[in-house]
């Protein structure tokens, strides 16, 4: 979604409602995969304070990813808010790191959004809170079957230090 903010731009005070749809493309971030089957929605307002636009939204919606611990397929909600101050190139700032600077009038509200979905991702999806996960010998499911592999398997490198903890 493209907004373009030339209406509010040199009208302080002034402000846009934001109110519609974003796309993400299909991706992976920190290790999961994340398919988005349709766009988000996001609702929010853009302001301009005293020649600062203030972008506050709050963005809601669902994906497809895998368990972390099991990799079973699962969908997560999605439900985050943001705050962006969008200045124009001109604007002198104290912090810029602070900021995004606006090259022209319009701007790409799913790249703001992506950007702040990738800030507020859960690092870690389960499929429920107690998953127990894949076993690490023969790659059973622990959620649906046992399994007779030995649970303290050692690295048998390690062996040699053994004696250390039989006390």
């Amino acid at each position: 979604m493209e907004l373009d903010l030339i209406g509010i731009l040199n009208n302080n005070g002034a402000s846009l409602k934001v109110d519609g749809t974003v796309s993400f493309e299909n991706m992976e971030f920190s290790g999961t995969e994340y398919k988005f089957s349709a766009p988000l929605s996001i609702q929010g307002k853009i302001a301009n304070v005293s020649g600062v636009l203030e972008f506050s939204a709050h963005v809601t919606g669902s994906a497809d990813t895998f368990c972390d611990r099991c990799t079973k397929p699962i969908g997560i909600e999605i439900d985050y808010e943001f705050n962006e101050t969008l200045v124009q190139a001109d604007t002198e700032v104290e912090d810029a790191d602070d900021v995004l600077v606006l090259d022209e009038s319009v701007i790409n509200v799913d790249d703001i959004a992506l950007n702040n979905f990738l800030t507020n991702c859960s690092l870690q999806h389960l499929c429920k809170p107690d998953c127990k996960g894949l076993c690490q010998v023969c790659g059973a499911d622990k959620n649906t079957e046992k399994c007779s592999c030995e649970e303290n398997v050692t690295d048998p490198r390690l062996d040699v230090l053994n004696h250390l903890f039989k006390d």
